[in-house]
């Protein structure tokens, strides 16, 4: 939904519990898991990366990040409840702020990732939007330690469309603030692996 306001605390509660009712409805509903070399026609893909750091204990810290919720940790988002739990069927509501209006928007996590191997181990997941969305898709948070060259790497892919007529009608202006929010959360989580090297 779109507000012209930063919304209260209530107004998120309220928003949140309506939300957690619903079930998602969007088409290819789990396609992240099929990786950035997969491409829908219904969407726009976007996928970006960054190397955060090597070996185990870059890749635990950025795994704590990514628990708490700091890869989306901007002036401009707003994120309730605060902590999510990073678990499937969670619910949360993502607040931006677009300086004119406020986006408000409810995702689900549609499955997690904790794999570990003798090659490699991944963490991460993926939320899908929940009907009130602004746009609609899935987005997936990764982070990957590939044990053979030993880099940590945290992934960002998209898949997205219009869910509201006035998106629709900016389209343009909305992939803009797409990419801004993807090449913070990159920024973001660098920064913080960077401060504990």
């Amino acid at each position: 939904m779109l507000l012209r306001y930063k919304p209260t605390e209530t107004q998120l509660s309220d928003f949140l519990l309506e939300q957690s009712q619903l079930g998602v409805r969007y088409p290819g509903i789990e396609m992240t898991r099929l990786g950035k070399d997969h491409s829908d026609p219904r969407y726009r893909k976007h996928f970006v990366q960054t190397t955060l750091g090597t070996g185990e204990a870059a890749f635990i810290t950025a795994v704590d990040q990514i628990k708490s919720w700091h890869h989306l940790s901007m002036d401009w988002i707003e994120l309730y409840p605060p902590q999510p739990p990073v678990a499937p069927n969670t619910t949360l509501v993502v607040g931006a702020n677009h300086f004119i209006m406020w986006s408000v928007n409810a995702c689900r996590i549609i499955y997690t990732i904790d794999e570990w191997s003798e090659e490699k181990s991944r963490f991460g997941y993926a939320y899908g939007t929940l009907p009130s969305h602004v746009e609609q898709g899935e987005e997936s948070f990764i982070l990957e330690w590939d044990k053979l060259s030993d880099s940590v790497t945290y992934q960002i892919l998209a898949y997205s469309r219009p869910n509201h007529r006035l998106v629709a009608l900016f389209w343009p202006l909305a992939i803009l603030i797409q990419d801004r929010f993807r090449k913070q959360s990159l920024a973001v989580m660098k920064t913080l692996n960077d401060s504990r090297g």
